[in-house]
């Protein structure tokens, strides 16, 4: 049967041109960003810090807040809407600007995983922490893909989007590996401290980043802006520039004859 369905594609698929392949090009290229890997690096102690307690997340609801497993897959099941709300709220400030976006995320999920264990004598204190840190751990998601990928060159972007997804999977693991070394070394209650620890050495990193961030963002627009303006209908203008500058979209208007106008909005 394989060899029939071998030779119907032969006979009849059409033949296409295979374009260069340059993405083994456009993965050394990676290679002479500096920036991009350090976004990298974090992105890798990021998802190690998230997963390095939420991987037993229900050992700690049954055997240290001593659910039922009934309940504790109700819980989870709240973890994920949780979620749900921190990517929206993510979504908010992931555009203004995307590095802050992530260390606050890894700042509230690092805070509620390690105060989680010692909360769970209080199931109310619990769960309140238990949705901050699902909310959090969502939005850690968006917050370190989108900053990595603009920290590359536009046309290194797909890429970099590929291997940050990779990344992300290597520090899920990583996460894993490191909590189970955690238990067994100091016992289940540590491993909420063992992934703060980690969001700390990510934060670390982006200390590092953040001054290159701030030194690319765009500056704001030096031309006269208003909110509305009449213009003429019978003005000719020789060009038009769109942007966004600071999280404000704008819109220039250039005459040689010396008219200029910017127009301001959200």
């Amino acid at each position: 049967m394989c060899a029939i369905i071998a030779v119907l594609i032969w006979r009849f698929f059409p033949l296409m041109a295979v374009e260069p392949d340059e993405t083994q090009i456009s993965a050394v290229k990676i290679l002479t960003y500096p920036l991009i890997l350090v976004n990298l690096v974090m992105s890798l102690l990021a998802l190690t810090a998230m997963f390095t307690s939420y991987t037993y997340l229900a050992d700690l609801l049954t055997r240290i807040g001593h659910f039922t497993v009934a309940s504790t897959g109700w819980i989870l099941m709240g973890f994920g809407v949780a979620g749900i709300i921190g990517n929206a709220f993510a979504g908010r400030f992931v555009d203004v600007s995307p590095l802050r976006a992530a260390m606050g995320a890894t700042v509230i999920a690092a805070v509620a995983m390690a105060a989680f264990p010692s909360l769970l004598g209080s199931h109310v204190a619990a769960m309140i922490t238990l949705a901050i840190w699902g909310a959090a751990h969502a939005a850690g998601f968006v917050t370190n893909h989108v900053r990595t990928i603009r920290s590359a060159p536009a046309a290194l972007q797909d890429l970099t989007a590929s291997l940050n997804v990779s990344i992300f999977n290597a520090g899920i693991g990583l996460g894993a590996v490191v909590g189970g070394k955690v238990i067994d070394a100091v016992g289940l209650r540590e491993v909420g401290v063992a992934g703060a620890m980690s969001g700390v050495l990510a934060l670390i990193v982006a200390a590092i980043i953040l001054p290159r961030a701030n030194a690319s963002r765009l500056p704001a627009p030096t031309s006269p802006i208003v909110d509305t303006v009449q213009l003429p209908r019978d003005v000719a203008f020789d060009r038009v520039t769109r942007g966004r500058a600071c999280g404000v979209r704008y819109l220039s208007l250039h005459k040689r004859s010396g008219i200029n106008f910017s127009l301001r909005g959200t």
